[in-house]
């Protein structure tokens, strides 16, 4: 007594290929994971800078929603204009994101048209106002997808922009 199969060759190729598809997709998950394309991670991290290097924006390409994460302002001495550092903080950025605190805190806050005006004192972190200043920027955001911004200070701009994920 013998037991008779049908075979059907076509429908173990498709399902060979869509097997092989799958496995290529997690594989290409797995690293974009590894290598921080959807996190924290060795190429998530990323700096812009105006061209005459007023100011520096450092932060993680890739954000999650609700999560804590922080955005870093370097300004270098030629951001100082009659003793203060004033930078204009622009773009969908501002408004995609809940700020939980500024470090150190801005002596003036202001809202401006699509954003938010910060003046700081020009010696705020070591008393010499020769020397670089560095802004934290807490925020969880709010928003899905691309939010690009943009500082502006002492007539110089840097632009950038996160992804945001779920």
């Amino acid at each position: 007594m013998t037991l008779e199969v049908d075979r059907h060759e076509a429908f173990r190729r498709r399902e060979h290929a869509v097997t092989s598809v799958g496995w290529v997709v997690m594989g290409v998950l797995v690293l974009a994971g590894l290598f921080g394309f959807v996190g924290p991670g060795p190429w998530s991290e990323s700096t812009e800078r105006s061209p005459g290097g007023a100011v520096e924006v450092g932060y993680l390409r890739v954000a999650h929603i609700e999560a804590d994460d922080s955005l870093t302002l370097t300004f270098s001495p030629d951001a100082v204009e009659d003793g203060t550092i004033v930078a204009d903080l622009t773009g969908p950025w501002v408004a995609g994101v809940d700020r939980q605190g500024i470090t150190p805190t801005p002596s003036e806050e202001t809202l401006i048209p699509g954003g938010v005006r910060l003046e700081f004192p020009a010696a705020t972190t070591t008393g010499d106002p020769g020397e670089a200043l560095e802004v934290a920027i807490l925020f969880r955001a709010q928003e899905l997808w691309s939010l690009p911004g943009r500082v502006d200070v002492a007539g110089e701009s840097a632009e950038f922009s996160q992804f945001v994920l779920p």
